[in-house]
């Protein structure tokens, strides 16, 4: 990821995300730090919001019992209970 350009910036506002909902939960269940301002909290529920779509249209064409539906499903269920937690920090 030396390379600058439109998918490496996406890719790092995902990865940013994810490690605040991360933070956020680990936070909740361990009783950890979380050290971030509302600005940021509310930019990664909107990114985390919008990796859900893409996840569920793999979904809806994964068969039942395939591994790749199962990853996806804990996929949405980890991303959802991320959103949660940020947006309970936001109320």
């Amino acid at each position: 990821m030396t390379e600058k350009g439109s998918n490496t910036t996406l890719v790092k506002r995902r990865r940013d995300a994810v490690k605040v909902g991360l933070e956020s939960l680990q936070d909740v269940w361990y009783d950890g730090e979380f050290v971030y301002d509302k600005e940021v909290v509310v930019q990664s529920k909107d990114i985390l919001q919008s990796i859900i779509p893409s996840i569920e249209k793999q979904l809806a064409k994964a068969k039942d019992g395939s591994p790749q539906k199962t990853v996806n499903e804990r996929r949405v269920t980890a991303l959802k209970l991320a959103i949660e937690s940020l947006e309970n920090r936001l109320n």
